[in-house]
């Protein structure tokens, strides 16, 4: 499993700030093809992501209660 705490700050500030524009138009995001990574998750939901997709539900669900 990777370690998503020391994402690229650059990437992930990018990722927020799409967030934010679309969160101005009303709008929630979610991104396709992300790894399936607890930390990655975690620093998702840190800058705002309205829904994690994923193939692999019942961890996704595991996740979020612990959250």
């Amino acid at each position: 499993m990777n370690d998503y705490s020391e994402v690229d700050e650059a990437a992930i500030g990018r990722i927020a700030a799409y967030i934010q524009s679309t969160h101005q138009q009303g709008k929630k995001t979610r991104l396709w093809a992300t790894p399936e990574d607890e930390g990655l998750w975690s620093v998702l939901l840190s800058i705002g992501i309205d829904l994690i997709n994923t193939d692999d539900l019942s961890r996704l669900q595991r996740f979020l209660l612990k959250q």
